[in-house]
């Protein structure tokens, strides 16, 4: 499994979205994803209050290529 699922958290609203474990093996078995990752403002409060509730974890601060803001990185790994 080599593939990421990137989630833009700026598209979608706390109230509708969350992960159970059915998605994440439909991900993970049936879609083939090793790793699903969030790239959040680290100005965004809630933001990152939505990934950390879909379960992700900080990973680390990074620019995006071509960027001079800094973002921060998100993750969670499907392997098991």
């Amino acid at each position: 499994m080599s593939e990421t699922f990137l989630i833009e958290t700026e598209r979608l609203s706390m109230r509708r979205l969350t992960l159970d474990d059915a998605d994440l093996e439909h991900a993970r078995a049936d879609i083939g994803l090793a790793r699903i990752i969030a790239i959040v403002s680290p100005d965004n409060a809630a933001s990152i209050g939505l990934t950390e509730k879909l379960g992700l974890q900080f990973e680390k601060t990074a620019q995006l290529p071509g960027e001079d803001k800094d973002v921060s990185l998100y993750s969670m790994s499907l392997q098991e």
